[in-house]
């Protein structure tokens, strides 16, 4: 058993060698090769007296928003533009204080991606104004007076992916049965991706058993697709609104010992970095591309126009949108560039254990020890000691000490909220091991094949019973609430 919980240990390890190269480039992350090219960006200072473009992101720890920057910053720099950039963190507080910080700079337009866009009132009013045109790309308008939003042709999008299933499906003669999940109900613009799927595969004479909101998270994913497995056990295929949502519904196709590339095609949208990855290792048969460093481009063609007093052609004149158009990855041209490689020498890992008193977590311990020293990182460990306190406090000092990756078995995950936030703040990839996540931000969290287990001690007591002729009854005693892994 020992030398199991170690392999799965070194495997967590490998998580964090991943993450830590992705957190040590600054490159925008790679994309299919079906993407449009991307040149580097000019450092070419801008000419005295030129126009002035701010650009007001929602997060940029995030690829898809590192390419959107990448997109608008060579686009700026192309037209001799000064540009301006402030990161919203995703933080409501911060989008609005930033992005009015920005237009008291004396910009000549905005560009803005919200993190709140229900909270763009004020900012669009004070750019109304200052007569600063307001360009919106993606996420949403709130409902203010923007001059133009740009968005990926998310309709089109789902219509792609139900017409890519239709011929899977077709293709292996399986049941005209599948599911849609959906990203979370403030999400009006990529709800239209299941809006699309949906009416298509009505068209095609499938049935949509079911459709559920997954909220855009992978556990949440992996729940909703769980329950459409249990109530439609012949679904043929299933349509996320996006790739973390997709990879967990995949998880829970494997864990139900089916393929979500062969047995029940699991199809999403973003090409996200995991959905790349899980498309190329057989798990999920494809995603709906979006493209988000050419609507970065984009952009500032717009800012550009309206700077000029041009009038601007839309594809939704009513709500003021322009798509940009989408692309379908299969398998077939998933066709990643490989990320350069990155030097692990002189990483630190840090290591906060649950409590080193129970034999199970110093096993734990060994073997994370010996994967983070076989790997050449500095290892930190600190010990919660079955304490809240002392979990918060031991954590956010290994936080301070300047760390590359966090590793977590938390005595009370409730209270991980502070310790997660630091960590993003800091750009510290957070793995939990075990316990729980409490519903906080991490990256990644490790657990038993809990559900497996209890089948397997149902095989067994099962053949207990029938061996020794007993009656077929059985108790069940259960862990407290709060241990839903449990």
């Amino acid at each position: 058993m020992l030398e199991k919980r170690i392999w799965i240990i070194v495997s967590m390890l490998l998580v964090v060698t991943m993450l830590l190269a992705a957190c040590g480039t600054t490159e925008p992350a790679a994309e299919p090769t079906t993407a449009p090219s991307k040149a580097e960006p000019t450092e070419a200072p801008a000419p005295e007296g030129a126009k002035k473009v701010g650009f007001s992101v929602y997060d940029m720890q995030y690829g898809f928003f590192q390419d959107m920057e990448a997109g608008t910053r060579e686009a700026a720099e192309a037209a001799g533009y000064e540009y301006n950039l402030v990161d919203q963190k995703s933080s409501e507080s911060t989008m609005v204080a930033s992005t009015m910080d920005l237009l008291n700079q004396g910009i000549d337009a905005l560009i803005n991606s919200p993190f709140k866009p229900d909270a763009m009132g004020p900012i669009v009013d004070a750019a109304k104004e200052k007569g600063i045109p307001v360009v919106v790309n993606d996420i949403g308008g709130g409902g203010t007076d923007y001059d133009v939003i740009v968005i990926s042709d998310n309709y089109n999008g789902g219509v792609m992916a139900a017409e890519e299933m239709a011929r899977l499906i077709s293709d292996a003669g399986k049941p005209q049965k599948v599911a849609s999940i959906t990203c979370e109900p403030s999400a009006v613009y990529a709800a239209r991706r299941n809006q699309g799927f949906e009416a298509k595969m009505d068209e095609l004479g499938y049935e949509v058993v079911a459709t559920l909101s997954g909220n855009s998270r992978m556990e949440e994913g992996y729940k909703v697709m769980q329950d459409i497995l249990a109530a439609n056990p012949d679904v043929a295929g299933v349509f996320s609104c996006n790739d973390p949502m997709a990879v967990g519904a995949a998880q829970a196709v494997a864990d139900a010992g089916k393929s979500g590339s062969t047995d029940i095609y699991v199809i999403g949208f973003n090409a996200d970095e995991i959905a790349l990855e899980a498309i190329k290792a057989g798990t999920m048969a494809g995603t709906i591309q979006q493209v988000p460093f050419e609507m970065g481009k984009m952009t500032v063609d717009l800012a550009t126009q309206l700077m000029n007093g041009e009038a601007l052609n839309y594809d939704n004149d009513a709500e003021r949108e322009i798509f940009v158009p989408v692309n379908l990855i299969t398998p077939e041209t998933v066709g990643v560039e490989p990320k350069p490689e990155v030097d692990m020498a002189g990483k630190k890992i840090g290591f906060s254990v649950y409590d080193m008193q129970y034999g199970f977590f110093q096993d734990m311990e060994a073997g994370t020890r010996e994967a983070a020293e076989a790997a050449g990182y500095e290892y930190n460990l600190v010990d919660q000691k079955s304490s809240e306190s002392t979990m918060v406090a031991s954590t956010m000092d290994l936080l301070n000490q300047g760390i590359d990756a966090l590793i977590i078995s938390p005595f009370k995950p409730d209270a991980m909220g502070p310790i997660v936030d630091a960590a993003k703040e800091q750009g510290i990839p957070v793995v939990v091991n075990d316990i729980g996540g409490g519903g906080t931000d991490y990256d990644v969290i490790v657990i038993s094949d809990n559900y497996n287990g209890g089948v397997l001690a149902a095989e067994k007591m099962d053949q207990l019973i029938a061996d020794a002729g007993k009656p077929q009854k059985v108790a069940s005693i259960t862990c407290e609430p709060s241990a839903v892994y449990a």
